[in-house]
């Protein structure tokens, strides 16, 4: 998704490789963060809203055998992943990972 915004732009003022800034909420907070670490050079600012903060979900229980709740949450990590990891996992079977997160 981060790439996307970064083609976004580049659409919308083409051969200028604009710098910009971005903000993001929840979600879409982990989609800035992304974006902040991928083309740096491109990123005036980022504001990052209302998102659990990596350091404080690395002190989650991880117990796996335990905690149902922790395993629900794999989304986040996954979010923080330099590409391509996750555009692969998604990108394989994409109806099946909108279902399985929906439903988890």
């Amino acid at each position: 998704m981060a790439n996307d915004m970064v083609t976004i732009v580049d659409s919308l003022f083409p051969g200028e490789n604009t710098t910009f800034f971005i903000a993001g909420h929840d979600r879409g907070a982990r989609v800035a963060y992304r974006l902040a670490l991928d083309p740096p050079r491109r990123m005036r600012g980022v504001c990052v809203m209302y998102s659990i903060p990596f350091e404080q979900f690395g002190r989650m229980r991880l117990n796996v055998n335990k905690d149902e709740e922790t395993l629900k949450q794999h989304h986040w990590i996954f979010l923080a992943l330099p590409p391509p990891l996750l555009e692969m996992l998604i990108g394989h079977d994409p109806e099946e990972y909108f279902r399985f997160t929906i439903d988890n």
